[in-house]
């Protein structure tokens, strides 16, 4: 059940490739960022114990050797433990803010904000051709919302559109309780049908930088969420409400992308397709307030990181894990491995070469127009590792 959040979504292991660009937490920085996948770890076990630990909505499945990112009271400091270590009162964190940078192509705020309007209340219409006898979508986008009961919502809308740039008509339906259309034509529409031609939400979006993905979630909440108001319990909470599970996994995937908590939790009602629900969550972390082990069996993953940590979610929850070393797998796969089983771990060795900057910028140098290799934009290399020379072999392979 646990899933990885990339820049295409939530994936499970199966679905993983060492292409994707995963969420990962720098514990220097503590800050988020997409990073790439070093490796992916699998192997199946056969009614083996999984230490199951959480609380409140958080519930984590973990081998014992897992490495877990824990917070520590009193000083809530960092650390890694294996699971068999984890205790209750112990803090997991579950996002935190992200390294924000801004993408080339990102829409503007008022577009955002309109692409979010248009997901949750908008259509598209259709044209008819009777030469043909075909239909197609025409270049038209169209926005409901209802005055009686929303005019703060309509006025919104319209500085929206005015904003934009936009050209667009009001069409109103007095019988059906003042309802109000805004059907935008021109460049703004063709952007938004171009944004999100089936009213999806962009993947790119993950990708885009806070403010932008803000003004996306203001706009589908809007149309189809609420906020909690002052006074009542949970006062500033949001909720999104939606039937495309593929939709509200998205949601809280842009709200890990802001660094705000987010839980799915699916509502079913007897003879009614099952509805989505997006809550926030004030808190960054969870303490664990019960530990248990259970047989399990099945396949058990891990994938490898730069920041030896990534972002996991289980049953509609995230929360920020770390990865199993490699001499902890290869104890797992020496235990399940049956007597005349075998495996082949393929190892690359590197050599040593510290204490080195770039090649200066001397005059007809081959490579003096490569990447990095100016004296002022290249950053020196780490130090040379006590006991080895420059160019030495390091012996990767025997040292695992």
């Amino acid at each position: 059940e646990t899933e990885i959040l990339t820049t295409q979504g939530w994936k499970k292991w199966d679905t993983l490739a060492l292409d994707d660009q995963c969420a990962q937490y720098n514990t220097q920085t503590r800050l988020m960022k997409w990073g790439s996948i070093k490796h992916i770890r699998h192997y199946e076990i056969k009614n083996e114990p999984l230490i199951y630990a959480g609380g409140g909505r958080l519930e984590m499945a973990l081998t014992r050797n897992h490495r877990c990112l824990v917070r520590l009271r009193p000083s809530m400091r960092e650390t890694f433990l294996q699971a068999n270590q984890l205790r209750c009162f112990q803090a997991i964190p579950l996002i935190e803010s992200w390294e924000d940078t801004q993408e080339s192509n990102e829409p503007s705020l008022y577009i955002a904000e309109l692409l979010g309007w248009f997901i949750a209340e908008g259509y598209r219409p259709w044209t008819q051709h009777t030469l043909h006898t075909r239909t197609r979508q025409s270049a038209t986008v169209e926005i409901h919302q209802s005055y009686s009961a929303n005019p703060h919502k309509c006025q919104h809308i319209q500085e929206l559109l005015a904003m934009s740039g936009a050209t667009w008509r009001e069409y109103r339906n007095h019988s059906r309780g003042e309802k109000i259309c805004f059907r935008i034509t021109g460049r703004i529409a063709r952007l938004l049908i171009q944004l999100g031609p089936r009213k999806n939400i962009p993947l790119a979006a993950l990708q885009w930088s806070t403010k932008t993905i803000e003004a996306l979630l203001k706009g589908l909440i809007a149309g189809d969420g609420t906020i909690t108001k002052e006074g009542a319990p949970g006062a500033g909470r949001e909720t999104f409400i939606q039937k495309d599970k593929q939709t509200a996994d998205l949601v809280q995937a842009l709200y890990a992308r802001i660094g705000r908590s987010a839980v799915v939790i699916p509502v079913s009602t007897p003879g009614r397709t099952a509805v989505y629900h997006v809550y926030t969550q004030k808190d960054r972390q969870r303490f664990i307030n019960h530990i248990e082990q259970k047989p399990y069996t099945g396949v058990v993953w891990c994938p490898e990181t730069e920041t030896s940590t990534w972002l996991a979610r289980r049953r509609g929850q995230i929360f920020i894990t770390g990865n199993c070393h490699l001499v902890q797998v290869m104890r797992e796969v020496r235990r399940v491995l049956r007597d005349d089983g075998v495996l082949f771990l393929n190892l690359g060795d590197s050599y040593t070469s510290g204490n080195r900057v770039g090649h200066g910028t001397r005059v007809g140098y081959k490579q003096q127009t490569n990447r990095g290799m100016n004296d002022d934009t290249a950053p020196p290399r780490a130090p040379q590792p006590p006991g080895l020379r420059p160019k030495n072999l390091l012996g990767i392979p025997w040292r695992v």
